[in-house]
């Protein structure tokens, strides 16, 4: 059974690829079984070291009852509706007309102040009536800054490896500077879900897909910060400051939303990349990177679906809901890996560390296969493979 709205959990995990137990890329993808997928805690050890060493997070969720990175936020209502476009195939849950109430939840990365720039995020809920169906998360940045789940840890460790990271790849700094955004508008950043999903037709062909959300109301406000002479973004829990001379109110971005929702409401598009999959290993592992943008002559963006807000949700029954990203019908599943070395393991790695840290912050036991998982294995860190060489950094998740 699918999750409720009013329930605490998801259940129902969509794993790409329904139909079989595959090896497509170097990257293992297998079918939900029941309400839940096995293999989603099937992952070797250096895997669990990457869990066991990002469990920061999950302490720190339980010790404040509450999410440690977007904690602040506020909540809308309304519905999107898929268009009917011939760019996308037909597709058994996104179906030209198809109409979901949704639930927008957009939030700030770190910190109360909605002025001090931030990654800011936005979390769709695609639902049939109370029933979660789909849970599709968005960052203000075109990529992610982290190609796999082992880079992404090396960035919680120490300096050393973090200039390691930089040194390998100069490129991360950039991309993680490119995620954050000034005070603007909720309304008007441009969004982009960045880490590949699942898409299955229902002819069977297999290819993958990005989302992206922005408005059709008014031109594209970006909200670029320029971080003159710093080097990286503090670690959370500190803060780029707000600038000196802007006086707005801390929830700013909270109450402009809450107004326009009160009054023009707000009308976004949501847009789709795929990406074909021809079985060849080099190409899926490339494709799969969240720190690849795909060619926009191969995979050009096409609107996908209409969404509209136009009310304000209760905050604090959605403070209560545990997004989570691998909510979602097998056919836009989630794809999953084994070693934190391959660039499917970073959405497998965030949706683990979303399911413990949620249920951490209420108070509540951890799955037995979760729990089994974040037991210490051995001392020392996961090492990549030879040949292999790159890290980054958290907030953005």
């Amino acid at each position: 059974m699918a999750t409720r709205i009013d329930e605490r959990t998801p259940s129902r995990t969509g794993v790409a690829f329904p139909d079989a137990v595959l090896d497509v890329g170097g990257v293992d993808v297998a079918a939900p079984d029941g309400d839940e997928a096995p293999r989603m805690y099937d992952v070797d050890d250096d895997f669990r070291r990457v869990l066991i060493d990002l469990s920061a997070l999950t302490v720190a969720s339980a010790g404040r009852r509450d999410r440690f990175f977007r904690a602040t936020s506020t909540a809308a209502r309304g519905t999107l509706t898929v268009l009917d476009t011939p760019r996308l195939p037909a597709h058994a849950f996104l179906r030209p007309g198809r109409r979901f109430p949704v639930l927008a939840r957009y939030s700030n990365s770190v910190g109360t102040d909605d002025v001090k720039p931030t990654v800011r995020g936005l979390t769709l809920r695609l639902l049939e009536g109370d029933t979660g169906l789909l849970d599709l998360t968005f960052n203000t940045g075109p990529i992610f800054f982290a190609s796999t789940a082992e880079i992404f840890r090396r960035t919680f460790g120490t300096p050393e490896e973090r200039a390691e990271v930089i040194g390998e790849r100069p490129e991360v700094r950039s991309v993680i500077w490119n995620n954050i955004r000034t005070a603007g508008s909720y309304a008007t950043y441009d969004s982009y879900s960045q880490v590949p999903q699942g898409f299955v037709a229902e002819d069977g062909r297999q290819w993958l897909i990005r989302f992206r959300v922005h408005s059709v109301q008014e031109s594209l406000v970006r909200g670029d910060f320029d971080h003159g002479d710093l080097w990286w973004p503090p670690d959370a829990p500190n803060e780029i400051p707000r600038p000196a001379d802007d006086t707005r109110e801390p929830a700013f971005l909270r109450e402009e939303l809450r107004t326009r929702l009160r009054t023009t409401g707000v009308r976004n598009v949501v847009r789709a990349q795929l990406h074909p999959l021809d079985g060849d290993p080099g190409t899926t592992e490339t494709a799969l990177d969240p720190a690849r943008a795909w060619s926009e002559d191969r995979c050009p963006w096409f609107d996908l679906a209409e969404l509209s807000l136009d009310a304000s949700a209760d905050d604090d029954s959605v403070i209560a809901i545990a997004f989570d990203p691998a909510l979602a019908p097998p056919d836009l599943g989630i794809v999953l890996a084994r070693s934190p070395h391959t660039t499917a393991s970073l959405n497998h790695l965030r949706a683990l560390i979303y399911r413990a840290a949620s249920r951490a912050r209420r108070g509540e036991a951890q799955p037995p296969e979760l729990a089994k998982l974040l037991r210490p294995v051995r001392k020392n860190p996961a090492a990549p493979p030879a040949g292999s060489s790159w890290s980054a950094p958290a907030r953005a998740a």
